[in-house]
């Protein structure tokens, strides 16, 4: 076999910040399990020329291997266990933020709110998508 395109495109898959890496995550997530993660298959229009042909270079190998490739099965961990990360310290600021009054926090009170607001949204989607219970 080849190296796996999941190992080839690691980078883009488990560390880039861009939104078309967020898609792409979005995809394997959903390759994974569809029933957990979500991907708005209309997101693809927005992929330029080089990453509509690495999204269909994944979804081949993916149909050809499954969850039996090691480098497919090892980015959906790590990609998981970055939001996870992430959920993890939003949750743990919107308790911060909950247990001081905005004078304590060092910021006004309509920022403050904005802020609890932000990290409970934040945890909500994270609940939703099991990231954090």
């Amino acid at each position: 076999m080849t190296q796996s395109p999941f190992k080839t495109h690691r980078h883009l898959l488990v560390t880039t910040t861009s939104s078309t890496g967020e898609r792409m995550r979005e995809f394997v997530l959903s390759l994974y399990n569809d029933n957990r993660f979500l991907f708005r298959a209309a997101s693809i229009r927005h992929f330029d020329e080089v990453h509509i042909a690495i999204f269909l270079e994944l979804a081949q190998s993916f149909n050809e291997h499954g969850l039996n490739d090691p480098e497919f099965v090892s980015v959906c961990m790590d990609v998981m266990n970055r939001y996870e990360d992430k959920a993890r310290k939003n949750y743990d600021e919107l308790i911060a933020l909950r247990s001081v009054r905005p004078a304590q926090s060092g910021i006004g009170a309509e920022d403050h709110a904005l802020s609890v607001k932000d990290c409970e949204e934040r945890y909500e989607i994270d609940q939703e998508k099991g990231y954090i219970k």
